[in-house]
């Protein structure tokens, strides 16, 4: 069987347990989980003060770990093979280990992302609309791209699964702002757990759950203004 070209794999392929819920990990498998896990944009990672650039991720041996059913000895060993072999670098310091994937374009190439939407329309084809709906529609592609931003991922903005839950909130009377609340909010909080940063996704912050996630948030943001202000006093 020819090597020759490739296929893209949709990180949806984690919901499946059947699947992906089998531990430990085979190589291969944990290969992909790792070409997988890396970031499609570059993203700034607040709690660390960096720019995390697209095919990097800053990962945890210890997330790594309960993920793929492997000792920690064992993880080390593996990314350093893949060091070795010249199919990742590893950086660690003493807060955080960041991997970059060689050639990560090879896997995940920008041109070829852009394109699979078109080619893959049918059930996920935005439906048509009159003039009434344009703003509507303006808005969800904004807060889509706005989380591919900040997550580095690639959600698309036709798929109906997405529109529904962004629609349902814009019904309630939510606005732009609190999507982009709630974004930033998730990101900083789940963006550095291999396992929560999953959850960064349409179906899960744009649920029933969004008003407690966006009341979470301001929480949150109270809290730091009111830091920011007692170090001015």
């Amino acid at each position: 069987m020819s090597s020759d070209g490739y296929v893209s794999i949709y990180r949806q392929i984690w919901d499946n347990e059947y699947l992906w819920g089998d531990k430990p990990f085979a190589r291969g498998q944990a290969w992909i989980d790792l070409v997988l896990l890396m970031n499609h944009k570059d993203t700034y990672v607040a709690k660390h003060k960096v720019t995390v650039h697209r095919g990097q991720r800053i990962i945890s041996i210890r997330q790594l770990s309960d993920r793929w059913g492997w000792s920690r000895t064992k993880i080390s060993d593996f990314l350093n093979s893949l060091q070795s072999a010249g199919m990742a670098k590893i950086e660690s310091d003493t807060k955080k280990t960041v991997v970059t994937i060689a050639n990560y374009s090879f896997f995940q190439d920008a041109k070829d992302t852009e394109k699979t939407p078109k080619r893959h329309r049918g059930d996920t084809e935005m439906p048509a609309t009159n003039n009434n709906d344009n703003n509507d529609i303006k808005k969800i592609i904004y807060i889509v791209e706005y989380l591919n931003e900040k997550t580095g991922k690639a959600f698309k903005t036709n798929n109906k699964s997405t529109i529904g839950h962004i629609n349902a909130r814009l019904a309630e009377g939510f606005t732009i702002d609190d999507f982009k609340l709630v974004i930033d909010n998730r990101v900083n909080k789940w963006g550095d757990d291999l396992k929560m940063s999953e959850y960064l996704r349409p179906e899960t912050l744009f649920s029933t759950k969004f008003e407690g996630y966006l009341n979470s948030a301001r929480a949150d943001k109270h809290t730091d203004d009111g830091d920011y202000r007692s170090w001015q006093l």
